[in-house]
């Protein structure tokens, strides 16, 4: 689906948008929220 052309479609817009928040929401936003006791980012 990344990298891929598909006109002015909207669908694929909202897809593609779709898929980069659901990536922010479960991969990367996690990493960067998790803190030691030391409030270093241990993962990041």
């Amino acid at each position: 689906m990344f990298g891929e052309e598909h006109g002015d479609d909207p669908a694929w817009d909202a897809a593609e948008a779709k898929a980069l928040y659901d990536l922010l929401e479960h991969a990367v936003f996690p990493e960067f929220y998790t803190r030691n006791q030391g409030e270093f980012l241990p993962r990041w």
